[in-house]
């Protein structure tokens, strides 16, 4: 049940990415209204953002980022891995479909908005990963990542292109229903996250051999 729940929401994430790079790609199709010159007399393209080699630097550090995060939540923690073909071809689909859509992202100028959505799915997905802190695994499978750093790396990432995709929630500069979509997807990823780091924790200490054991009075009778 938990391995299907995780395949939906990385489905989910990555096909929502390709419809919004495909939709933008249409877009681009359609001749954008140029700016006349009044003194010269020519007309000027309108041009977007100019593509350079530093985001596209990020969007793969991200991609590579990302991928690691999957690859280890669906594959590896919480289960017995082999490193057999299939496996093999998994990573090395899972690692194509991240690298291709964050390529694709640089390219349309979407380098912020979908490195923000796939850093929300990828935090979805290492939470609810078998190991984790809320699904157990068996006593013999491969132990989940410790989350700490892994979670706040996410929000991190997630925080930055958010605001700079949509704008700081705390600038009245910007439309109110977009600040408060920005506030509580922060929000609640800060909530989750909290609960998780929290889980996780309690559950380190409550295995730790150097935890005391207190044993009632009833069953030492």
């Amino acid at each position: 049940m938990n391995d299907t729940l995780q395949i939906v929401v990385t489905v989910l994430g990555i096909v929502s990415q390709l419809l919004l790079l495909g939709k933008h790609f249409k877009e681009q199709d359609i001749p954008a209204p140029a700016a006349t010159d009044p003194k010269a007399g020519t007309v000027e393209p309108k041009r977007g953002r100019i593509r350079n080699r530093m985001d596209l630097s990020f969007a793969l550090i991200c991609a590579a980022f990302f991928s690691l995060l999957l690859t280890d939540s669906l594959l590896i923690s919480g289960k017995n891995p082999s490193p057999g073909l299939s496996t093999i071809l998994t990573v090395l689909m899972i690692t194509s479909v991240i690298v291709t859509v964050m390529v694709a992202a640089w390219w349309l100028n979407l380098t912020e908005v979908v490195t923000g959505c796939l850093a929300v799915t990828t935090l979805v997905v290492l939470i609810i990963a078998n190991g984790g802190p809320f699904f157990a695994s068996s006593g013999d499978s491969v132990a989940g990542l410790s989350l700490l750093l892994p979670i706040l790396s996410l929000i991190t990432i997630t925080s930055a292109t958010l605001i700079y995709a949509l704008g700081n929630p705390l600038s009245r500069t910007i439309r109110k229903n977009r600040r408060t979509l920005v506030t509580l997807t922060l929000l609640s990823l800060v909530i989750v996250s909290g609960a998780a780091l929290g889980k996780q924790l309690a559950l380190n200490v409550k295995n730790d051999s150097r935890t005391p054991r207190l044993v009632s009075a009833e069953a030492c009778v």
